[in-house]
């Protein structure tokens, strides 16, 4: 009855705002004490009123998109999803290995180069989190786990609101997942949602990724031949899938998080680059998809449902639906670890 978005929440939050601008004329005049203390207390009123209507905005927002849906999911607003990873460094053997030719620098526990894609003209960032114990030489190289974050976010926001390298560091622990590197880059480009596609008009985001990204992670790297994995949340879940299914070439896998069908970027027609549309074509070769989503969680798990019964040739799907849960970093990072469990078994060739 009284999740954060119920309209018990809401109504709450409008009373309070009532009483406070009602309890602040009644208080205006009577406040006491020397000047200085009548002016804080006059000011602290004055904040009272607006601390409370911020409340019934955010109140009445969330109600309508449900960010928030359950308490848990609120406590979640306070994950760092910050500028820095944390992580031991590497050894310095493998700092020459990695600097040597290359345009990466050691910095926030993470590997990161700015550059300007030769293929696409996009500039931006690339960021590659290296295991730990992470050897420039292993036989075999390292699979690959590409990242996208949503829109608004950050490279290193997606690593650290999933706990990417938490939950692999686990899973290769375990033997579930085998020795993986991270990789992220920059996908809102000039700060716009692209939908990661070569966008009519807009940046070539998909090239970017898909040749410009991995080119320059293949060349600094160990890394081992065969397709990467995708994987995102909201938007990035959007993104992750539509690279397979566009790209099954060099994408093999993809794990959604609170993704939908439709793309959001007003660059893209809508019905040609919906997912269950591009789905519904097949793939050569095959692609494997992991779709989680809540129920509470808008439309996400409905779409979820509905590509996967537009697959068609080439195109496997597995859901993962919970019934609580917002649109949030809580939510996500407990769809992210079983995601990773179902890549050990389905880890593209």
């Amino acid at each position: 009855m009284w999740g954060p978005q119920t309209t018990a929440v809401l109504v709450l939050a409008v009373v309070l705002a009532v009483g406070a601008i009602v309890g602040t004329l009644a208080a205006w005049s009577r406040v006491r004490g020397p000047g200085p203390v009548r002016v804080l207390q006059r000011v602290g009123l004055v904040l009272l009123c607006q601390v409370t209507a911020v409340a019934v905005a955010g109140a009445a927002i969330n109600r309508l998109d449900g960010f928030f849906v359950t308490w848990t999911d609120v406590a979640g607003l306070l994950k760092d999803v910050g500028g820095t990873v944390p992580t031991a460094g590497p050894s310095e053997t493998n700092v020459r290995a990695v600097i040597n030719g290359s345009q990466f620098n050691w910095s926030g526990g993470l590997w990161r180069a700015h550059l300007k894609g030769a293929a696409s003209g996009v500039t931006g960032d690339v960021l590659v989190w290296t295991p730990p114990g992470y050897d420039p030489h292993r036989a075999g190289g390292y699979r690959v786990l590409l990242a996208l974050n949503g829109y608004p976010g950050t490279p290193v926001s997606v690593i650290n609101g999933l706990d990417l390298n938490g939950a692999l560091t686990t899973g290769v622990t375990a033997g579930k997942i085998p020795p993986t590197l991270i990789v992220t880059a920059t996908t809102n480009v000039d700060g716009q949602n692209w939908d990661c596609a070569d966008a009519p008009g807009g940046p070539r985001v998909t090239t970017w990724l898909m040749h410009d990204v991995v080119n320059v992670v293949r060349q600094s790297f160990d890394v081992a031949p065969g397709r990467w994995t995708t994987i995102g949340m909201s938007t990035g879940g959007y993104c992750a899938v539509r690279l397979a299914l566009t790209d099954p070439g060099q994408v093999g896998a993809a794990i959604s998080i609170a993704g939908e069908n439709a793309p959001d970027s007003p660059a893209l027609a809508r019905q040609a680059n919906d997912l269950s549309t591009l789905a519904k074509a097949g793939t050569q070769p095959p692609v494997s998809l992991f779709l989680a989503a809540s129920r509470q969680d808008g439309t996400t798990a409905a779409d979820a449902h509905a590509l996967a019964a537009a697959a068609g040739p080439g195109v496997t799907t597995t859901l993962h639906l919970k019934d609580t849960g917002g649109h949030s970093w809580t939510v996500w990072a407990a769809m992210a670890a079983p995601g990773l469990d179902w890549l050990g078994a389905h880890e593209p060739s």
